[in-house]
């Protein structure tokens, strides 16, 4: 085959295309330019240019060049999706949905248009939308069951809907079509992440950051997840630790002297053992990526203070042991007790706070099914 501005167009465009494939779209952008400045009509070239500058990035340009095809071809749905395509990475969700509602119209059994409608419906939101556009991924993935992305579009479709059951199957299906896929992963990950589940989402994120190191939601997403993990797991060695120290105060009351004194540090101390025991244990158990995003970011106050608020239960129970007048409620004690009460109503507002947030999940999931079996009517 001849390479190079000798070679016949449909070449130099195999030859463009094949280079965005190896992800070098940017070279790929001269040579379909150099194409279209000899002949300006040529639609295969122009839908070419907007692929690669879609793969490059520069969304604005992408834009201009699809309007431009869709000008010469008003009828083609590819560059009506390219617009879509475009227009949602520009944030402009209503011509977005517009020009993916048109490009679904001229071909509705091309499965990439109702991906593209899916993802604009979902960008646009509101129960409707959403709806529509579960139907629409479901679409998708009866035209073409063995293309990762449908059931990606799927799996986004029903996490918003709160059926996170079959999002994961979704993501599960898509991650096992391509295995090497790092925005499954990182969908797959955030699903449980998303609603407090850091300690299920670790592995799950970590292999997610190990496949995209350097992509920017990725690391915002992994690092949210270590940081709702470290929390989950301080809350649960919370429990020991105040327990221990309420019995200490009892004991504390009920034994004055050194005995009672004595008597009160043993709860204390087999409160920190316990605590630290089972931190040790979960702590192994956590994905090497979310132990070592939890070291880098200990020093944000969001961390560090899962972490004070354990030591300022244990200063509370040592305070209450060498506390002189244990009974006078002050002194000490003043001092002891919002050491105790401040990290427990904390706790106590985290689980209200995550059995509110289960029961919106639950209402939501109801809401939709419902709204889904009333449109299949």
């Amino acid at each position: 085959m001849v390479t190079g501005a000798h070679a016949e167009p449909a070449d130099r465009i195999r030859q463009a295309l094949h280079l965005a494939q190896i992800g070098r779209a940017s070279a790929a952008v001269p040579l379909l330019r150099q194409l279209l400045a000899e002949d300006p009509g040529d639609v295969a070239a122009l839908r070419a240019l907007a692929h690669c500058l879609h793969q490059a990035g520069h969304h604005d340009e992408m834009l201009s060049v699809a309007e431009q095809a869709a000008a010469l071809v008003p009828a083609d749905p590819i560059v009506h999706r390219q617009r879509a395509m475009a227009l949602l990475e520009l944030r402009r969700t209503g011509a977005a949905l517009d020009a993916a509602t048109e490009a679904r119209r001229l071909d509705p059994h091309d499965f990439r248009n109702d991906v593209t409608l899916a993802q604009a419906l979902l960008a646009a939101g509101g129960t409707a939308r959403i709806v529509a556009a579960g139907a629409a991924a479901d679409r998708a993935r009866r035209l073409a069951p063995q293309e990762p992305i449908a059931h990606l579009v799927a799996g986004d479709a029903l996490r918003r809907m709160a059926d996170f059951r079959r999002a994961r199957q979704a993501y599960r299906t898509a991650l096992a079509l391509d295995p090497e896929n790092a925005d499954t992963l990182h969908r797959l990950g955030a699903v449980d992440a998303d609603r407090g589940r850091a300690l299920r989402s670790s592995a799950l994120l970590g292999d997610t950051l190990r496949a995209a190191p350097h992509d920017p939601d990725v690391l915002h997403t992994a690092t949210s997840g270590a940081r709702r993990a470290l929390w989950l797991l301080t809350d649960a060695a919370t429990v020991p630790l105040v327990v221990a120290v309420v019995v200490a105060a009892a004991c504390r009351e009920q034994v004055a002297g050194t005995s009672g004194a004595l008597l009160a540090v043993a709860p204390v101390l087999l409160g920190v053992a316990a605590a630290a025991a089972f931190l040790r244990w979960r702590w192994r158990r956590l994905a090497a990526a979310t132990r070592t995003l939890i070291r880098r970011n200990l020093w944000r106050v969001t961390f560090a203070f899962a972490v004070l608020r354990l030591a300022a239960i244990t200063l509370s129970g040592l305070l209450i042991v060498v506390d002189p007048a244990p009974g006078s409620g002050s002194g000490l004690r003043a001092v002891a007790t919002p050491l105790t009460t401040v990290p427990l109503l904390l706790l106590m507002l985290r689980v209200r706070n995550r059995f509110a947030a289960e029961f919106y999940f639950l209402l939501r999931r109801c809401w939709f099914r419902l709204r889904v079996r009333w449109a299949g009517r």
